[in-house]
């Protein structure tokens, strides 16, 4: 198998490479191994009563409740801004209990991580900045790609296809046997 996570699926595909092995994996505007407490803060600052509110209900839906907030947090200003809204009106809540686990109660252990990952994030990626995303490559030592003009939302945002065509070539750089990768993984066989 080969794994793709996006923003807290790429927390859980970092999670699930600690104990297991695959032959790549892409992480796709995803949580940082070093969580996310940048954003956390910059919401609480620019946000405060929505902050309260997502405390009080402890629930992340105050946060992006509003369509109009929702779309600046997610996309691009490439973006058609109808088309935006109408991605963003689409948006469910997220586990609190999740966020609490990305915040600091089970970041990655970067250090058991060995499978070869490419990690990608948008220039205007509001949750994880670029820097975030070349912080993170450097953990795991990995190739990576910062897309111009780019939102959090990668595969929905203007210029998605770019996102799709480099991570094609990544998984098809390299010849992975496919016997071996039918044959030969880590993950437990279902009984």
């Amino acid at each position: 198998p080969i794994l793709i996570g996006h923003s807290m699926g790429g927390l859980i595909v970092q999670k699930i490479l600690e104990k297991n092995h695959v032959p790549k994996a892409v992480l796709l505007a995803s949580v940082p191994p070093h969580g996310v407490f940048r954003i956390t803060l910059e919401l609480l600052i620019r946000h405060p009563i929505r902050f309260l509110k997502v405390l009080l209900t402890l629930s992340l839906f105050p946060i992006v409740e509003d369509t109009k907030l929702g779309s600046e947090l997610f996309f691009s200003e490439s973006l058609d801004k109808q088309k935006a809204i109408q991605f963003a009106s689409k948006t469910q809540d997220e586990s609190f209990l999740a966020f609490l686990d990305m915040l600091i109660f089970s970041l990655p252990k970067s250090d058991q991580i060995q499978t070869p990952l490419l990690v990608l994030g948008g220039e205007k990626d509001r949750f994880f900045v670029p820097w975030e995303v070349k912080r993170t490559a450097n953990t795991y030592q990995s190739e990576m790609d910062i897309f111009q003009g780019m939102g959090h939302n990668l595969m929905l945002d203007e210029g998605w296809e770019k996102v799709a065509e480099r991570i094609h070539t990544y998984l098809n750089g390299s010849k992975i046997d496919l016997e071996k990768r039918k044959t030969k993984h880590s993950f437990p066989k279902k009984e």
